[in-house]
């Protein structure tokens, strides 16, 4: 009997205690909420059909639910994964956010078409006088129906252009609606004061992060020592050279890029301006520069054969000669427009390559007539 007893005593011991064991496994774990999420970028651009992966890291690390949401303002322009990648499908502009499952934190990137348009802005050159005040008032006047806005006036100040970007409201008006209605807008007053509107076109007139300086010769022209300590004077700016074109006649032209995230266009013009000795410029200059297309001028004594080794040499970067090729009269050299692969080498350096060539007289993104 004391046997019995004892075995039921053992085993209402083990029972309770696998009921703890169970208990104590069945309760709930505490649940670590997400406290933050940011992204590894915040500024993208790129062409069209181009896609880049956002990477997404979430505070505290060890989080209980690590779920993200991804969304697009505009998934027409910019379309984005489960995953994070997002891909370049048209013109225009984007945020793309990511947000937890749990709760309303949240983080973003802006995004946008290399080299194109925002929608609701445009640039354009002014001949007007000195009166800054005056052409801004004006001007916007002039278009208020459409909330014009002159976001800067730019006074090249050795003649009477000016540089403007203008925003607009875009629900009003469309771009190409907008770019009708003030192209060749002007105002004269009996007073003298006066705008006129030269050019107007969208962003794609010239590369973020680019300008051109062109030096005027018989002032001044760069050595070696003078061209470095210029480029030191803006390090602050991350300016570097791209290339420099001394196809020019009595000048010398020198492309640069700079870090658009610590100065824009129109700052670093002012800055620029008032060197007597140089002018500014925004590149391209021509709006029928193409991407993937650079000028070439052949001397004229090539051949046929010849051409055709030039072509060879450079087939890696699928090359073709453009029609028509033209020789500018009184000129000895036959120039030509050269299409290439440009997702395989950028203009620039096919450029410096090109001026290598035995063949090739002058290689560019635009060759003037001299």
């Amino acid at each position: 009997m004391k046997f019995i007893l004892k075995r039921a005593t053992m085993l209402t011991i083990i029972v309770t205690l696998l009921f703890i064991l169970i208990g104590c496994s069945n309760s709930p774990t505490k649940d670590i909420p997400v406290t933050g999420i940011s992204l590894d970028q915040t500024m993208v651009s790129l062409n069209i059909g181009e896609s880049v992966k956002l990477k997404a890291t979430i505070l505290p690390q060890n989080a209980t639910n690590q779920n993200l949401i991804w969304t697009s303002s505009n998934e027409e322009i910019f379309s984005v994964s489960d995953d994070g990648l997002v891909t370049a499908l048209d013109y225009g502009t984007a945020v793309i956010s990511v947000s937890t499952v749990e709760n309303e934190i949240a983080s973003s990137c802006n995004f946008r078409i290399q080299g194109d348009w925002v929608k609701g802005e445009l640039f354009a050159r002014l001949y007007a006088g000195s009166d800054k005040d005056w052409i801004i008032n004006d001007l916007e006047e002039q278009f208020s129906d459409y909330e014009l806005k002159v976001i800067s006036l730019v006074y090249r100040g050795h003649t009477s252009v000016h540089y403007s970007h203008l925003s607009y409201n875009s629900d009003l008006v469309d771009e190409f609606e907008m770019l009708e209605k003030i192209r060749n807008a002007h105002h004269y007053t009996p007073h003298g004061r006066y705008w006129k509107i030269d050019w107007v076109g969208f962003e794609r007139g010239w590369i973020l992060g680019e300008i051109n300086i062109v030096t005027q010769s018989h002032i001044f022209e760069f050595d070696d020592e003078s061209f470095s300590k210029f480029l030191l004077s803006f390090s602050k700016y991350d300016l570097r050279l791209i290339f420099v074109d001394r196809s020019l006649t009595l000048t010398t032209k020198y492309r640069l890029s700079f870090n658009h995230d610590l100065i824009d266009e129109f700052e670093f013009f002012e800055e620029l301006r008032y060197d007597s000795k140089l002018c500014v410029e925004f590149t391209p200059e021509l709006p029928n520069w193409k991407q993937g297309e650079v000028r070439v001028s052949f001397w004229s004594h090539y051949s046929e054969d010849e051409v055709d080794k030039f072509l060879l040499r450079f087939s890696e970067y699928e090359v073709k000669i453009l029609d028509p090729s033209y020789v500018p009269e009184g000129y000895e050299y036959t120039c030509v427009l050269i299409s290439f692969n440009h997702l395989l080498i950028c203009e620039y350096e096919f450029i410096e390559l090109l001026r290598s060539d035995p063949i090739v007289a002058v290689a560019g993104i635009w060759l003037p007539i001299l």
